[in-house]
């Protein structure tokens, strides 16, 4: 357990810092990213709030990642509450492409 708690501070820290070979590197070929959502923190709002567009286009288009409406609709939001009108666009194109007319 105490290595999975580290794996997702370390992968918080990168999204926060924007290091996207950390994220990329703990990310890769594996659902990682989802798993920590699972646990109650998302890198992506994390990403999105910081400001870090890399992070956020590399986390939205990773092939183990399963976008989440609500992570998605709650990103948005936070970079938009955080003026990165940039995130915000990229993040409401993903969530009409994909989660529009799922419910």
């Amino acid at each position: 357990m105490k290595a999975i708690i580290k794996t997702d501070e370390i992968i918080i820290n990168a999204c926060k810092c924007g290091n996207i070979a950390v994220v990329a590197s703990l990310a890769e070929g594996n659902s990682i990213l989802n798993e920590i959502e699972q646990r109650g923190v998302s890198p992506l709002i994390v990403a999105a709030y910081h400001g870090q567009i890399g992070i956020v286009r590399y986390i939205l288009q990773h092939d183990c990642y399963i976008i989440d409406p609500e992570i998605l609709a709650r990103s948005a939001s936070v970079a938009k509450e955080t003026g990165n009108e940039k995130i915000r666009s990229i993040l409401t194109i993903y969530y009409i492409k994909y989660c529009r007319y799922s419910a």
